[in-house]
């Protein structure tokens, strides 16, 4: 329900896509004591429904100090924390980027030679040619891959 109303407040644009990520963080630490501790208190107190009730009362009292207990000192960190986040997915866009790069220029190459591969225009040795360089980088197993008439012979023999 939290993480819902956040949302509609984001969309609405009360809150920025920042401060949507770092409240969230906060419900879901706020949710995870309170069901830690109800599952405590059901432990602690083994009647049916009323030691959860305990226990996740408990849990929301804990997380509420916990929340008025954040300073300037937390502030501080959680603006570092984010800083940090951001700097990791800039580096991370940067390698991605780079990584993206090659998968093109790798399936670019890719298509080219399965275009020249069976290309029924150009003569019979370069498509033959064309097919193992194909094959291998893809890379289809060297026993599997058939280099001249003699190895097609084989294959249609077995």
């Amino acid at each position: 329900m939290g993480v819902g109303d956040l949302l509609s407040q984001y969309h609405s644009g009360k809150i920025d896509g920042d401060q949507f990520v770092e409240l969230s963080h906060i419900i879901a630490a706020d949710a995870a004591i309170v069901g830690l501790t109800a599952a405590a208190g059901q432990v602690l107190i083994p009647i049916p429904m009323l030691g959860a009730f305990v226990g996740s009362l408990t849990g929301k009292i804990v997380a509420s100090a916990i929340k008025d207990g954040l300073g300037a000192e937390e502030s501080e960190l959680i603006a570092r924390l984010a800083a940090y986040e951001k700097s990791a997915l800039e580096q991370l866009d940067k390698e991605f980027r780079a990584f993206i790069k090659k998968l093109d220029a790798y399936f670019g190459n890719l298509e080219h030679l399965a275009k020249i591969a069976f290309d029924n225009t150009v003569n019979t040795a370069l498509r033959l040619e064309a097919s193992i360089q194909f094959a291998e980088i893809v890379g289809v197993p060297d026993r599997h891959i058939l280099r001249n008439t003699d190895d097609l012979d084989v294959f249609m023999m077995e």
